[in-house]
């Protein structure tokens, strides 16, 4: 702390900006989000062995999203034999920020490194010879560059189709025909593919299948150096404007957009546990990188801090507060739970961070109810409710208040019950986050508040 009143007062200029965070696990979702967006490496600092057990899953998200993360421990029973003066500091932690350190397999090398040409003729043939091919890509998007390359790769070649293993970036466009939208573990365009190419992904789908061919490469490099061998073999020109060709892509196109209409009726089907569609439609609004960040693991409680360090990332590349892009989390009551509000709230107002959230309540853990069923569609768990299966929320916290009450009532905080009431408070919500003005929306599903659900059936 001495440190940081001197380095305030006499280094203004070169001192670090410093956000407190009474919770590490926020910090470091911060940090990651704001490293993703800005490319800008940050640091958290926790209390040893403790602090470090607080950092809880968001170490395993951060890792397993290629967000590169160094972990400098204290032992807490030897700290003074790791540093005995203040003298080596910074030469640890200068030697902890060279790329050696990072030892992880994945991650983007400091220049952008080609594809070898060997590499580059064998993918590109392949590509062009297959009669279905396929592109899996994962995180490719996180460099916002390897989108615009992908989508000129894949317009110069009717029918080659994409598909998205994650979500976790916008790394194709939602909106071109080529799209098949999200895999997560399986897809059907997989067994029926002649010729796979995996970008950025670590397991694109189960079972795992073993690559012929693996590349290190960087991602945009990659696919502008595949774009321009095609387009300079005249070999292949006679084979992209053929019969065949044309008539694959009007295919691609045609299938594109009755998977769209099947959407749209599988949306009116509400009883349907498998008509998991609502992510789709937010998907088609997804065309532009860095619009969508995701989560890549299975760490619950990310999305708080995460919408944070995404709002600093903004202002940030814009050089001023609350003048960043328009920052929207929408988040289940479980995962709201997990987010620690009490702790992302308070810092949403010591450190001006406007933003939008809106929390989906459905008054239980409803993921468990949809994975129980599938798993047994006809078992015993149809005669009860979620008070039985100890996965019922009532009764329900105050999702608006507890925000509001940790943002020191600095905050708009609304409650919709039905849909008239959404529609109502939805636009002074939206008004309210233009303004400055930290704001959450909280939405009752009606259903799960009817009279059946609040009372035991045991």
């Amino acid at each position: 702390m001495e440190a940081i009143v001197y380095g305030k007062k006499f280094k203004k200029d070169q001192f670090p900006k410093i956000i407190t965070c009474p919770h590490e696990m926020v910090a470091l979702l911060i940090a990651d989000r704001f490293t993703r967006l800005t490319g800008k490496p940050q640091a958290v600092i926790v209390h040893v062995n403790v602090g470090t057990q607080a950092l809880g899953c968001v170490v395993h998200n951060t890792s397993a999203a290629y967000c590169p993360y160094m972990h400098w421990l204290q032992d807490a029973k030897k700290q003074r034999q790791i540093i005995r003066t203040r003298k080596n500091i910074k030469q640890m932690i200068s030697r902890a920020m060279q790329p050696v350190y990072l030892t992880a397999g994945r991650e983007k090398a400091i220049s952008p490194t080609a594809l070898l040409e060997n590499g580059v003729e064998m993918i590109a043939t392949l590509l062009v010879h297959a009669q279905r091919p396929l592109i899996i890509v994962g995180h490719s998007g996180r460099d916002h560059q390897a989108l615009p390359a992908l989508v000129d790769l894949v317009d110069m070649m009717p029918g080659l189709r994409v598909l998205d293993c994650l979500g976790s970036d916008v790394s194709f466009s939602f909106t071109h025909p080529a799209f098949l939208g999200l895999g997560i573990g399986a897809h059907k365009a997989i067994p029926t593919a002649d010729f796979i190419l995996v970008v950025h992904a670590a397991v694109p789908w189960i079972p795992y299948i073993n690559a012929s061919k693996t590349y290190r490469t960087d991602t945009t490099t990659a696919f502008r150096q595949l774009q321009s061998y095609i387009a300079s073999n005249k070999g292949f020109t006679p084979i992209l404007a053929s019969a065949e060709y044309l008539n694959r892509g009007a295919a691609t196109k045609n299938a594109y957009h009755k998977r769209l209409a099947a959407l749209a009726l599988a949306a009116t089907d509400l009883k349907n546990l498998l008509a998991l569609i609502n992510s789709y439609y937010l998907g088609r609004c997804l065309h532009t990188p860095g619009h969508l960040v995701n989560c890549s693991a299975g760490g619950l409680g990310w999305s708080g801090g995460a919408t944070l360090g995404v709002k600093l990332a903004s202002d940030y590349l814009i050089d001023g507060n609350s003048k960043g892009k328009f920052i929207c989390e929408i988040v289940g009551n479980r995962t709201y739970i997990f987010d620690a509000p009490e702790t992302v709230y308070w810092i949403a107002r010591q450190y001006y961070l406007a933003t939008l959230t809106i929390v989906l309540s459905n008054n239980k853990w409803n993921v468990s109810r949809n994975s129980l069923e599938l798993v047994y569609p006809a078992g015993l768990e149809l005669q009860v409710n979620n008070l039985n299966l100890n996965i019922s929320f009532s009764p329900t916290p105050d999702y608006a208040g507890i925000a509001k009450a940790a943002a020191g009532h600095h905050a708009w905080a609304g409650v919709a019950g039905n849909t008239e009431q959404f529609e109502q408070l939805l636009p002074q919500a939206v008004e309210s986050m233009k303004k400055g003005v930290l704001t959450v929306l909280k939405i009752r599903l009606s259903k799960s508040w009817q009279a059946a659900e609040l009372v035991s059936q045991l």
